[in-house]
């Protein structure tokens, strides 16, 4: 809920759509992500849909040295990083009161790739993104989930 100060009178007002795009996984624990969630829950009204973007796995286990930890050079100022599979996600989400509607891999072709393709293959990537495959492929996963429930003070909390 957000409160909205009018004439000095508070009105509650609801997000119809929340959106939160490589955020949630620079939040250190599992526990956390899904406190973190349900507080966006509380602000979304009922069937209000979130969409959320996550490093994928499945795709860069190569590049990454653990699927969760800080991620850096070593430094004061890395990052917390956690990557998730399609599973991951969807125990996240369930956990923090959605159902998942979509689980998919975005598909990036390379710029260096997409430079050289005409014009009419400039969105090739985007089409590609809605197989299936995408989820083993993508460097990042697109997850569509709606509330389906409110949540009690004490699920929010805990």
């Amino acid at each position: 809920m957000l409160e909205i100060y009018v004439n000095s009178e508070v009105t509650l007002a609801y997000l119809i759509t929340a959106y939160s795009c490589q955020a949630i996984q620079h939040v250190p624990s599992f526990k956390e992500r899904v406190k973190a969630l349900r507080n966006i829950n509380r602000l979304l009204k009922t069937n209000g849909p979130l969409v959320l973007t996550v490093y994928n796995w499945e795709s860069d286990a190569k590049n990454l040295k653990c699927k969760e930890g800080f991620y850096g050079v070593g430094g004061p100022l890395d990052l917390w990083r956690a990557a998730f599979t399609e599973n991951d996600l969807r125990e996240l989400l369930e956990k923090s009161g959605f159902k998942t509607q979509l689980v998919r891999g975005i598909f990036n072709i390379p710029k260096r790739i997409m430079r050289r393709l005409p014009g009419s293959l400039y969105f090739l990537d985007l089409y590609l993104s809605n197989f299936k495959f995408s989820i083993k492929t993508g460097k990042h996963l697109i997850a569509k989930a709606v509330k389906i429930r409110e949540l009690d003070a004490y699920e929010i909390v805990h």
